[in-house]
């Protein structure tokens, strides 16, 4: 086995093909903070697959120290799958240990989905939250139910809205989706509209547009509130919805240094996928256990 840094020829031999300039220079990079910005079809896959790789067999990483996050299912096997055969490539041409060679196994890496790492990092931490460890996670049409029969049943003013209990049932799903996403806090949203409704209100007489924001900015500091309660009435019954799941997880990394710290010792190199699609909170979670240097590659479109 090579114990020195794997040459591109050495690579290209192994794994079948030959890379680019291009996909060799990521390939090859440094453990350093890194971006590839790359079209469909150019080779992305591969390339994170051919990193992990070179990493391996040239003694940077260890199979089981390496954590690769994209969005779908789909994706996530697809690139297992590739980082698995680019491995087993190393191992018959002798630059990694081989399943038959007489030593302790590396493992393999780890491939999630961004929502599935963070459901990780509830279950295993989510206790410190209040949040038990085998909350069940809701179908889209529990999901439904449970937040139609909490707003049939609140005593917010929502009779104003003069909308059906249906209709207010999607706005707040939606708005609870919205803010996870963004990482904004009920509460800070509820006092952005009560700014917005005092600003208004100061004037004599609104047009049109002013009596629209007024009337919005109302109802969706009421909606902030029915947020809070969908929450809290989540939280009461022990289950949990994709928004919970990344919310959560980031208020874990945020409250306990000892699991950033953790996480940081456990995956050495990340490999992220399909980053231009990750939203605000996802990008924070991100930052809060990865960020100050750690090997990180993001890879994403234009």
């Amino acid at each position: 086995m090579t114990t020195s840094m794997l040459t591109k020829r050495q690579l290209d031999a192994a794994l079948g093909f030959t890379l680019t300039d291009e996909q060799w220079q990521a390939v090859s990079a440094s453990l350093d903070p890194a971006v590839i910005v790359a079209g469909a079809g150019s080779g992305k896959t591969t390339s994170m697959a051919a990193r992990v790789a070179w990493l391996v067999g040239s003694g940077l990483a260890s199979p089981d120290a390496v954590l690769g996050l994209t969005f779908t299912t789909k994706a996530t096997a697809q690139l297992l799958s590739s980082m698995r055969g680019s491995l087993a490539a190393l191992a018959a041409h002798g630059h990694i240990a081989s399943p038959q060679d007489d030593v302790e196994p590396a493992g393999e890496p780890s491939v999630l989905t961004y929502h599935a790492f963070s459901a990780r990092i509830v279950a295993e931490h989510g206790i410190r939250r209040g949040r038990e460890p085998g909350a069940a996670m809701l179908t889209d049409g529990a999901r439904q139910q449970l937040a139609y029969r909490l707003v049939c049943r609140t005593p917010l003013p929502l009779a104003t809205f003069g909308r059906s209990p249906v209709d207010i049932t999607s706005d707040l799903l939606s708005l609870d989706d919205e803010l996870t996403e963004l990482a904004i806090s009920p509460a800070h949203l509820r006092d952005f509209d009560d700014d917005m409704i005092a600003m208004l209100n100061t004037y004599d007489s609104l047009q049109n547009l002013g009596r629209v924001m007024l009337a919005a900015s109302g109802q969706r500091a009421v909606l902030a509130d029915l947020v809070e309660a969908w929450r809290a009435e989540k939280a009461a019954r022990d289950v949990l919805d994709f928004a919970d799941q990344i919310r959560l997880a980031g208020d874990i990394v945020q409250q306990y240094p000892d699991v950033v710290a953790d996480l940081r010792a456990r995956f050495r190199v990340v490999l992220l996928d399909e980053y231009q699609d990750t939203s605000i909170a996802q990008r924070m979670l991100l930052q809060r256990i990865f960020g100050g240097g750690h090997p990180v590659m993001a890879v994403g479109d234009p």
